[in-house]
């Protein structure tokens, strides 16, 4: 539960920094990403557990795959909000969670208890609660954004079902992956560089490369049924209290009330 909780601050703190990057700054989004995945390729370079005399083909097929969908995720969930915005993107994203609790639960076999269950449905309505669906226009970004992100974070499950026990290899290689294909776009663009939006990507990269690392890691303890909804859930408990006590942002009184009705998975999920 350590890891998971680590993994859990780390992207919060990822979230954070994102809002104060588009509040100070003038910055361009796709070099945010490649300095980003430049500084979590680095830092996955450092990583003690790293053994490329025993890298296997499926090792480097998964890594390059995970990698090709989380920037591909990120691209489709930008284009999302421009299209459906912001609330609704992020629900839709964590209602996505769904697909890897299915997977666990039929294709791996991971039961939970009943109490557990009833824990998932309840996160998983607090998110409905708060998609906002006022600002819906069109439903292709929305279904592909489910679908990919769904896909992404089985994709993690796959690797901690059928993967080595230490996973550095593969969290290089998505990394790299990632950063790659970040780097191709800005050339096919003739995007000009933009040193502070790198630089800004910089300060992500490590946060972003304990998220995923403390993840997997957190899968080998926690079943991935409630390893996944805690995981959204209690990111957007965090980022909702700091959202009021540092950005200062109010909230309607049926966000309030959905903000308590996944408290209260939270609450059940961790229930013995």
């Amino acid at each position: 539960m350590g890891s998971l909780l680590i993994s859990i601050i780390c992207s919060a703190m990822i979230g954070n920094l994102l809002i104060l990057f588009d509040r100070r700054f003038q910055t361009k989004i796709l070099y945010i990403f490649l300095g980003n995945y430049f500084l979590a390729t680095l830092f996955s370079l450092t990583a003690q557990n790293l053994n490329f005399h025993t890298i296997r083909a499926f090792d480097i097929l998964m890594g390059l795959l995970t990698g090709l969908f989380f920037l591909i995720n990120f691209l489709i969930y930008r284009h999302s909000i421009v299209l459906n915005g912001l609330s609704l993107s992020v629900s839709i994203m964590r209602i996505a969670l769904i697909i890897p609790i299915l997977a666990s639960i039929f294709i791996f076999r991971q039961a939970v208890n009943p109490l557990k269950y009833i824990g998932i449905g309840v996160v998983i309505t607090s998110f409905l609660l708060l998609a906002d669906r006022s600002h819906f226009r069109s439903i292709l970004p929305i279904f592909a954004l489910f679908v990919i992100t769904g896909c992404t974070e089985t994709l993690l499950k796959l690797y901690d079902e059928l993967g080595v026990p230490e996973q550095g290899n593969f969290i290089l290689l998505l990394f790299f992956t990632a950063f790659l294909i970040n780097l191709l776009i800005i050339l096919i663009k003739r995007i000009p560089l933009h040193y502070l939006s790198f630089g800004c990507g910089l300060l992500l990269g490590i946060p972003n490369q304990l998220t995923t690392k403390y993840f997997l890691k957190s899968l080998q303890s926690v079943p991935a049924p409630i390893a996944y909804p805690m995981f959204a859930a209690s990111v957007v408990i965090i980022c909702f209290f700091m959202d009021i006590l540092v950005w200062k942002k109010r909230f309607a009184a049926i966000k309030k009330i959905a903000y308590g009705i996944m408290i209260s998975g939270i609450v059940l999920l961790n229930l013995q």
